[in-house]
């Protein structure tokens, strides 16, 4: 498997999750966004911010093992959330210019789309622990995404720089 169908696959998961983040910045009213999205979308940057970590510790050459086809299999099925979440909130979130009736027309479809869009979120989240904890990743980078991960999803014994609380 060449490695470059890897970093290609990975650059397409950053562009896509930039593109969201850019759907997020151009809302017009993000206060009036149900809580669940405004706290994705405060949290992309730094989804985003995991995949450039990951990206910069796998290998440009690699042997075809179990580890590197789990690998592709995470990063396909990241880039396809990815495109999904870039999709939802295209279609939840009221551009700057949106007339009053088209805000009031999106905000119908928003509830089905939100639970959606938070399994997503996990779902990427889910991905990039499993992509920290194979080894064909660089061990710091394993420790960098998994820190950023651990960071992001408030989850005990991490802080901004990744340092354990109990250290």
């Amino acid at each position: 498997m060449p490695i470059m169908k890897l970093h290609n696959l990975i650059s397409n998961i950053t562009t896509t999750l930039r593109a969201a983040i850019e759907i997020c910045e151009k809302a017009s009213d993000a206060q009036s966004l149900p809580l669940s999205i405004q706290t994705l979308c405060s949290q992309l940057p730094w989804i985003m911010g995991a995949f450039d970590k990951a990206k910069e510790g796998f290998p440009w050459s690699i042997e075809p093992s179990p580890d590197t086809l789990a690998l592709k299999g995470i990063l396909k099925d990241c880039a396809n959330k990815s495109s999904s979440l870039e999709a939802c909130l295209r279609a939840i979130i009221p551009r700057a210019d949106s007339s009053t009736f088209e805000r009031y027309r999106r905000s119908l479809g928003l509830i089905p789309t939100e639970d959606k869009v938070v399994m997503l979120k996990d779902g990427l989240f889910s991905d990039l622990k499993a992509l920290a904890a194979n080894s064909a990743v660089e061990a710091e980078t394993q420790d960098n995404v998994r820190s950023l991960v651990g960071f992001v999803t408030r989850e005990p014994g991490y802080n901004l720089w990744g340092v354990s609380d109990s250290d």
